[in-house]
């Protein structure tokens, strides 16, 4: 499983992206603290979920989503607080 870790905190992404990948073995987790070359990865690979704060510069974790889901239409999303 490909899953994408946004956050412009990069200690909050970090630690989110360090807690993914000790609860999901096997899968890759990919951290990006810039939300345009998250959608951009998206776009060039296979993404199956994505972990993004709802609030960031550029790209809100919304924008992201809606992005991500014309070329992956069945990413999971998780919307996350600030």
């Amino acid at each position: 499983m490909n899953i994408l870790v946004i956050d412009n905190d990069p200690n909050a992404l970090e630690a989110r992206a360090a807690s993914l990948r000790k609860t999901r073995p096997g899968s890759r987790v990919l951290a990006f603290t810039d939300p345009l070359l998250a959608v951009k990865y998206g776009y060039n690979n296979p993404v199956d979920a994505v972990y993004a704060k709802t609030v960031m510069r550029g790209l809100g974790g919304d924008d992201v989503a809606r992005l991500l889901r014309r070329i992956h239409p069945n990413i999971q999303v998780e919307l996350l607080e600030p």
